[in-house]
């Protein structure tokens, strides 16, 4: 289960804890595992969703450093 779906889950247990459907003890037992799930996955730029974004980045990033040296070197090459 992914961390979105768990989180959506344990709202929904919220919700039902509040109308009174589910009691503190049931509650507690089926979101224990949920909140397991929420602490365990990774958040924020290395999450498993960004992971790809962000080596892309850095292969753009490397692809125009290169581009800029290349560049640098025959400018310097021209005139020297």
């Amino acid at each position: 289960m992914k961390r979105s779906q768990a989180i959506k889950e344990i709202k929904q247990l919220k919700e039902l804890l509040d109308s009174g459907v589910l009691t503190q003890d049931e509650y507690d037992e089926k979101a224990g595992d949920l909140k397991k799930i929420i602490m365990s996955e990774p958040k924020g730029l290395f999450s498993n969703n960004n992971r790809a974004v962000l080596i892309f980045m850095i292969c753009v990033a490397i692809i125009a450093v290169v581009i800029i040296v290349a560049e640098l070197l025959d400018f310097w090459l021209k005139y020297n």
